[in-house]
């Protein structure tokens, strides 16, 4: 299923906060900068990361959004699994299962995404603004160096 920002902002922030979120609200600045300094990254790469691993099917049946942000969180501090497992209310072998499953997930991608969020270009007498999102695709020739298309 694919999923969108805001997605990750309310169950991230409900795993840190332990308060519900409206999924319309408006983030503060203290939210977002409490969300990327607990999982590492913006709830907006969440949603690219969750997005390209569930188009190249790479999601189970079971997979869940807090899945990621639990892994994310597990890579960012990598502390001891009862701790994490405690901070987000299950338990250690549950909490084992699904990281390692997503960690193996993020570890075979093999698609970058290289994101620009704005360009301000100067040409002659006017301005213009520019947002792209550039996909990189990283493919293993047989000799083991990658090569870029």
């Amino acid at each position: 299923m694919k999923l969108f920002w805001n997605d990750f902002y309310v169950v991230g922030l409900e795993m840190i906060s332990k308060v519900k979120h409206e999924r319309n609200a408006s983030p503060t600045a203290n939210q977002i900068r409490d969300f990327k300094s607990q999982f590492g990254v913006s709830w907006h790469v969440c949603a690219d990361v969750w997005n390209l691993l569930n188009d190249h099917n790479n999601l189970g049946k079971y997979t869940e959004p807090h899945h990621l942000l639990w892994s994310l969180l597990f890579l960012k501090v990598y502390g001891n699994e009862k701790t994490h497992a405690a901070l987000v209310g299950v338990t250690v072998k549950t909490f084992r299962k699904w990281v390692w499953i997503m960690i193996e997930k993020l570890a075979e991608m093999e698609v970058i995404v290289v994101r620009t969020f704005l360009f301000i270009i100067k040409h002659c007498s006017f301005s213009f603004l520019y947002f792209s999102n550039l996909s990189i695709f990283l493919r293993t020739d047989p000799m083991g160096k990658e090569e870029v298309s």
